[in-house]
């Protein structure tokens, strides 16, 4: 399903196959994830600064804090901008008043 992030088992063997110098285009295939869910967990990994090797010396709990922590980031400026949604509605009523 779109959207929802991959278990914590899958992006293990994400990071283990691409440490084995899989491509992203061969990962995709044997996994059956689209190439951008790969790009875009390899690049969790390389900017929290964890390398292939140590991905099966942490913990599952441990490497979802450290790859998934970033969605409760997202919700919160979603939550935020619902808050002004309200606001911005009465405003657009106005005269003169445009995005």
């Amino acid at each position: 399903m779109a959207g929802t992030p991959k278990s914590i088992s899958m992006v293990k063997q994400i990071l283990h196959l691409h440490g084995l110098g899989y491509g992203i285009k061969t990962i995709s295939r044997e996994l059956g994830v689209s190439k951008n869910t790969i790009k875009r967990y390899l690049r969790q990994a390389e900017s929290r600064g964890l390398a292939p090797e140590a991905v099966s010396s942490h913990s599952n709990e441990a490497l979802e804090h450290i790859l998934l922590e970033d969605n409760t980031r997202g919700r919160d400026k979603l939550t935020q901008l619902r808050q002004l949604f309200p606001d911005i509605s009465s405003k657009l009523e106005e005269t003169g008043f445009t995005l």
